[in-house]
This record gives structure tokens, C-alpha cells and sequence, in this order.
């Protein structure tokens, strides 16, 4: 028994430039249609995922210069909390890096260094605040000379 196809049940002949298909055929276009689309949509995500991220050395080489930098300032004093979370995520990106997971060892890299400037920016700060301390120490002393000075 053949099958026969939709044009030859119809009353109408098929248009010219069409080509008459069975419902086999319809099912097998649209099934090539889907594994098309399904076959772009995967070279468009490889090709999206194979983006590699570079080793982050500079990002790397610049959170351990911010946390000498923090070090230098006084963090360890005055700011250790911070300084010892840059140093914690300093460790992890270079563990990351190690692994070679390159995204996650750049963002450990960029917390580290905010840590090491937040604790740099505080360490500064109480170093200020010491100074001021001094110069209006030193001020009240020589405000008590002058009225000294005054009595004689």
C-alpha cells in the first residue's frame, strides 16, 4: 500500500514551485529545523563559555602591593580585621590560580585588594588622628606659655 501524499488527496495540484511532501516528510523538516536551531543555540554557548579568562597576574600583583602598602601604614594596629581578610582572599586567589580557575582567583584578587585599601585608609586615618592629637597637645602647651609669659 503506498502513502499518499497531502497534494495528491487534495482537488487542487500543487502550486508550481512547490514540492508536494508527505507527513513524513513534514515531520522530518521540521525535526532537521529543531536540530538546526538546537545546533546553533550549542555553538552559540561554546562559543561564549570557550572565552577563557587570563591568568589575573596583574590583579594578583596588585593586591599583594596594597596589602605591603596597608602593612607599611599601620593596618596591623590599627585596621587587622580588614588586613586579615585581604590577606584570606589574597590566599584564596592564589589558590584559585593555582587551579587554574582564573575567574574565581581574579575575584578573590579584587576583594583582596579592597580589603588591603580599606585597611591602608584606616590605618591612615588613625595615624591623623594620633597627629591631631599631638598638635593640639602641642598647641594647649604653647597657649599655657604665652599666658605664663603675660604674667611676668
Amino acid at each position: 500500500m503506498t502513502t499518499m501524499n497531502s497534494c495528491a488527496r487534495s482537488s487542487m495540484p500543487p502550486q508550481a514551485g512547490w514540492v508536494s511532501v508527505g507527513v513524513k516528510g513534514l515531520v522530518v523538516e521540521r525535526a532537521c529545523k529543531v536540530m538546526i536551531a538546537a545546533l546553533a543555540a550549542m555553538l552559540l554557548l561554546s562559543a561564549c563559555a570557550s572565552q577563557e579568562i587570563d591568568q589575573p597576574v596583574a590583579q594578583m600583583t596588585r593586591a599583594e602591593s596594597a596589602i605591603q602598602s596597608a602593612i607599611q601604614a599601620g593596618a596591623r594596629e590599627d585596621a587587622p580585621m580588614e588586613l586579615q581578610n585581604a590577606q584570606t582572599h589574597f590566599r584564596q586567589a592564589r589558590e584559585a590560580n593555582a587551579d587554574e580557575n582564573y575567574s574565581q582567583a581574579l575575584q578573590f584578587a579584587e576583594k583582596a585588594q579592597a580589603d588591603a585599601d580599606l585597611a591602608q585608609a584606616k590605618a591612615r586615618t588613625a595615624a591623623a588622628y594620633e597627629t591631631v592629637a599631638e598638635l593640639e597637645e602641642g598647641i594647649q602647651v604653647l597657649q599655657q606659655e604665652i599666658e605664663r609669659g603675660a604674667n611676668f
